[in-house]
């Protein structure tokens, strides 16, 4: 992980022009200030989110400073990453603030994406939270990105259910936990669904379709908590159909190996196909087998 974040031990500014200014009485030497300036004066004082600012609304002066640098320092201090401080875990609110901010401050980098993609597999419940967040079109991402996130939720939502047999607590307590894992696995079920080929989102459409409108024959869906419900399968699978073939960055950030003809191929593909899946099956059923000895 030391690689994948910046060191706040390095310098971040060159020195700055020194001009001379003289008067009829006197002769002083000045040092210039910029907007580069400004923003190591504000990361010495340990506010990233406030020198992040600074340079995304001057971004065009900004010299000695990358963006992809502000962003990490950003992300690190919200999710406290590099807190040492005990009795200060990672609240909710501010893994929802990240949440919403990675696709604004990412954008079209498919390598910061990649990278955060990791940094989030590190926290409880990361992934789950950033599922929806996470480019399915644009930039576009290799295969092993969506693999790796769908075995870490598999891992977790697993070892969730592990830790909720051997906790011993009322029933209360535990038809509650069992309310968590149960979601647990739904989300997981859900995003591995909606990453695979767009032809299963259509024909899985028009099953719940077919299934809604043939209801007075019994054809109901049974929850997991065993009572009786229409589940609004529909409305989900249209929407990770949507994302599927209109999904565009807008952030800050942009992937200069990006091209506009390898957005179009993609459009292209999920008109109609059932090989645009986004991650190999099995690839990813041979990770699975040898992380939780499937059968």
């Amino acid at each position: 992980i030391g690689d994948l974040l910046p060191d706040s031990a390095l310098p971040s500014r060159a020195s700055s022009p020194i001009m001379t200014a003289i008067y009829s009485h006197d002769l002083c030497l000045v040092q210039t200030r910029d907007i580069d300036d400004v923003v190591s004066y504000t990361r010495s004082l340990g506010k990233p989110s406030l020198a992040l600012k600074q340079a995304l609304a001057h971004r065009r002066e900004v010299r000695r400073h990358g963006l992809d640098q502000l962003v990490d320092d950003y992300f690190v201090a919200l999710l406290r990453m590099r807190s040492n401080r005990k009795g200060r875990p990672l609240s909710f609110s501010r893994l929802k603030i990240a949440t919403e901010s990675l696709p604004i401050l990412l954008g079209g980098d498919s390598r910061m994406w990649q990278r955060w993609l990791f940094m989030f597999s590190k926290i409880p419940g990361g992934l789950y939270a950033i599922r929806e967040k996470i480019p399915v079109r644009d930039p576009d991402l290799p295969a092993f990105v969506f693999e790796m996130t769908l075995e870490k939720m598999l891992e977790e939502a697993l070892s969730n259910s592990n830790e909720q047999k051997n906790r011993p607590g009322d029933k209360s307590q535990q038809n509650k936990e069992n309310l968590v894992g149960d979601k647990m696995a739904d989300l997981f079920l859900e995003t591995m669904r909606s990453w695979g080929p767009t032809s299963a989102l259509r024909r899985r459409i028009q099953l719940h379709r077919y299934c809604a409108q043939n209801q007075q024959w019994g054809l109901q869906w049974h929850s997991l908590s065993g009572s009786l419900a229409v589940v609004p399968f529909i409305r989900q699978a249209e929407k990770d159909l949507h994302r599927r073939i209109s999904q565009t960055a807008f952030g800050v950030l942009s992937d200069p190996h990006h091209s506009p003809s390898s957005t179009h191929n993609s459009i292209r593909q999920s008109i109609d196909s059932s090989k645009d899946s986004l991650f190999d099956v099995e690839h990813l059923i041979t990770r699975l087998a040898s992380r939780f000895q499937l059968d």
